[in-house]
């Protein structure tokens, strides 16, 4: 994810969204269900969002 597409996601979505998870001893903070990561997803693609999503 592009930082421009990150502050947008932050921008989109309400502060109690974020959540703090332990997976395996490790603390991972400002996480979010998927769920609520794909509705974003769609909604930014129809709007024409023209960096790259997927880097890998």
């Amino acid at each position: 994810m592009s930082i421009d597409q990150a502050a947008s996601l932050r921008e989109w979505l309400p502060k109690d969204q974020l959540k703090k998870l332990t997976f395996q001893g490790i603390t991972l903070n400002d996480c979010l269900d998927f769920e609520i990561y794909e509705c974003w997803f769609r909604q930014s693609m129809a709007l024409g969002f023209t960096t790259p999503v997927m880097d890998f």
